[in-house]
C-alpha cells in the first residue's frame, strides 16, 4: 500500500499572500481553487473533505487533467488540489508552493493488485516500478 500526501499549492504569488496556515473556509472563500471535474476520485475525496469541515465548496476552475490542473497553478490561475508526489518537481523546481492549512487533510493510500497466476509484461512492470518510485 503506497501513502501519498493531499496538499494544496499556489505559485509564488499565493505563497506571498498565505504566508501563515489558513483556514478552509478562508481559502475556497478569498482565493480561486483549480481542481478535477466530478466524478474523479480525487474530486470525490475533496468534496468529502470539505463536508467534514462544513465548507461551502464550489471552484473556479473544473478541469479534466490533472496535469492541467498543475499547469493552471503554475501560471497563477489559483490554488490546486493535487498530491504532493504529483508536483515534486515543480515543489523543488519553486514553480510551485505548499499552502499551508489549519486542519488536517488526511492522505490517501493506492494499493496494487495482481495476478500470482500470470506473468506480467514489461509494460506492467514498468507502470508497477513507476508507481513505487523505483
Amino acid at each position: 500500500m503506497l501513502k501519498f500526501k493531499i496538499v494544496l499549492h499556489g505559485n509564488l504569488e499565493y505563497k506571498t499572500q498565505i504566508d501563515k496556515p489558513i483556514s478552509l473556509s478562508q481559502l475556497v472563500s478569498t482565493y480561486p481553487i483549480i481542481t478535477q471535474k466530478e466524478p474523479s476520485t480525487t474530486r470525490l475525496f475533496l468534496n468529502s473533505l470539505m463536508k467534514k469541515n462544513n465548507v461551502a465548496f464550489n471552484p473556479q476552475f473544473n478541469i479534466v487533467s490533472y496535469s492541467l490542473v498543475k499547469d493552471f497553478a503554475k501560471i497563477g490561475m489559483g490554488i490546486s488540489y493535487i498530491t504532493k508526489e504529483f508536483a515534486k518537481e515543480e515543489l523543488q523546481n519553486k514553480e510551485l508552493y505548499q499552502i499551508p492549512v489549519i486542519e488536517k487533510i488526511p492522505g490517501r493510500q493506492l494499493g496494487i493488485v495482481t495476478v500470482k497466476s500470470t506473468i506480467d509484461t514489461i509494460s506492467t512492470k514498468k507502470l508497477i516500478d513507476i508507481i513505487l518510485d523505483k
